[in-house]
């Protein structure tokens, strides 16, 4: 017969997208990446992260709207640039 869930992983996982990361890759991917960023791109993508709008991040870093959009833009490029 067939398991109707799976079983309970051994580590603890993380569900991004479709795929399970082991959480010890996740620590390995947010340093890598982290290092990758500008301190303002890691500070622009912790706010957006945690559900903060343009207009606040803009607001709580005294910048444009517009910077923090390019900013997400160069982090989804450096995040992409990660993956391939």
């Amino acid at each position: 017969t067939v398991p109707l869930r799976p079983s309970k992983p051994s580590k603890p996982m993380i569900l991004i997208g479709f795929d399970f990361l082991a959480a010890e890759s996740v620590a390995r991917l947010s340093r890598a990446l982290e290092q990758q960023l500008s301190p303002m791109e890691n500070e622009v993508l912790r706010l957006h992260i945690s559900g903060f709008r343009y207009a606040d991040i803009a607001t709580r870093l005294n910048k444009s709207p517009k910077s923090v959009d390019n900013a997400l833009q160069r982090i989804r490029k450096k995040l992409t640039l990660l993956f391939e």
